[in-house]
């Protein structure tokens, strides 16, 4: 059993230590390999991606900075991300913004984007029933 944590240089601490006593709880022939109590199972989020509004490009190509953690609650006008230019290091950066309120989920690794990839999108919540 595996996982990766930390793909592309990027990772979660609260994922990482979480991880290995949910996934040992949820094997039963390794029940007993984690000492300490199981954390009890979150409920279900249902959740919609629509238009091109969900979405947040790059203006350009360069290096990527996240601004909001993953699932974070986001609103329209708030910053998303920023695009760093290492080849006119004078430039300001470019700072991305979302489009409309949800949760946001950063897309892109910290690292290298190409203008016009997506950088950030982010989801609306389903309210049940």
């Amino acid at each position: 059993m595996g996982t990766e944590l930390g793909g592309g240089g990027a990772g979660d601490a609260g994922i990482a230590k979480k991880w290995p006593r949910t996934a040992c709880a949820a094997c039963s022939p390794m029940s007993g390999c984690w000492q300490g109590p199981v954390p009890p199972p979150s409920p279900t989020r249902l959740t919609e991606i629509g238009g091109d509004d969900y979405y947040v490009y790059a203006s350009d190509g360069g290096l990527f900075e996240p601004l909001v953690d993953l699932g974070a609650e986001v609103q329209a006008g708030q910053s998303a991300a920023r695009i760093h230019f290492h080849h006119t290091p004078w430039r300001e950066p470019d700072l991305l913004t979302f489009k409309r309120d949800g949760a946001g989920a950063v897309q892109a690794r910290t690292g290298a984007l190409r203008g016009a990839a997506i950088a950030c999108f982010i989801w609306r919540r389903i309210p049940r029933g």
